[in-house]
C-alpha cells in the first residue's frame, strides 16, 4: 500500500472504496470508477501534487496514458491503472494544435462511434501528430492531405470536426457527459456496460462452442477401431 502522505494525495473516498476489498461484482465496479476518478484528476492536473508524485515514481518518460504498472507498485498505483483501461472508453481529444494527438491510436474523431483509427500499416513507425493536418495559420484543415490518407467515410468524419481558432494545447474530455467533466455515475455506468459486453461476448463464445461439439459429437462417424 502507499504510505501515509500518498494516501492523503488520493482521497479519503478512493482509499476507503479500495481498502475494503469486496467480492462484490458491483461494489468492485464501484471501487475502479473512483480510481477512473483518480486518473481523470491526473490528466486534469498534471502539475498537481499528486500527478507529480506518481509520475516521479512510475511514469518519469512516459505519459499517464502510456505509463506501465512499473516495478513494486503500491495497491493504489494498479488499480488507478485497471480503472484507467476503462476511463479510456470515455476519453476523446478536443483538437487545438493537433500537437498531442497521435493519428493513429488516440481517440480523436468524435464523430466516429470508436473514436480510435488503427494504422494500415503493420510495421512500427513513427508517432504522426494531428497537427501534420491542419494549415497552422489559417487553423482549417488540409482537405488535401487528408483526401490522399483516408477512405471517404473517415475523411468526411475528420472534416466534420471543428477545429478551435485560437491557437491551444489538445485537450482530453469525457465524452459521456455534455460538459466534458468526468463523473464517479458516469464512470461507473461505463464500467457496467463494458463489463457486461465482456460478459455477454464470452457467453455467446461459450453457447456457440457447445453447439459446435454437439455437432461434432453428432456426426455418423464410426468409432475407433
Amino acid at each position: 500500500m502507499m504510505n501515509g502522505g500518498s494516501i492523503g494525495l488520493l482521497g479519503k473516498g478512493f482509499v476507503r472504496l479500495v481498502g475494503r476489498g469486496s467480492g462484490s461484482k458491483g461494489f468492485t465496479l464501484f471501487q475502479y470508477s473512483y480510481a477512473q476518478q483518480e486518473g481523470w484528476r491526473i490528466l486534469q492536473k498534471p502539475n498537481s501534487l499528486l500527478s507529480r508524485t506518481l509520475q516521479a515514481r512510475y511514469f518519469r518518460h512516459q505519459t499517464f496514458l502510456s505509463a506501465t504498472v512499473g516495478y513494486n507498485p503500491s495497491f493504489s498505483w494498479r488499480s488507478i491503472l485497471e480503472g484507467r483501461e476503462v476511463l479510456k472508453l470515455g476519453l476523446v481529444w478536443m483538437v487545438g494544435n493537433g500537437c498531442s494527438i497521435n493519428i493513429w491510436g488516440d481517440p480523436w474523431v468524435r464523430t466516429r462511434a470508436d473514436p480510435v483509427l488503427i494504422s494500415p500499416s503493420s510495421q512500427p513507425c513513427d508517432e504522426v501528430f494531428v497537427a501534420n493536418l491542419i494549415f497552422q495559420n489559417s487553423r482549417s484543415w488540409d482537405q488535401e492531405l487528408i483526401s490522399a490518407l483516408f477512405l471517404d467515410e473517415i475523411r468526411d468524419q475528420i472534416l466534420a470536426i471543428p477545429i478551435r481558432q485560437i491557437d491551444e494545447e489538445d485537450f482530453l474530455m469525457w465524452k459521456l457527459e455534455r460538459n466534458g467533466t468526468y463523473i464517479v455515475r458516469s464512470g461507473y455506468r461505463a464500467w457496467v456496460d463494458f463489463s457486461d459486453s465482456v460478459t455477454k461476448t464470452e457467453n455467446e463464445h461459450d453457447i456457440a462452442m457447445a453447439a459446435t461439439w454437439h455437432w461434432i459429437w453428432g456426426l455418423p462417424i464410426p468409432p475407433k477401431l
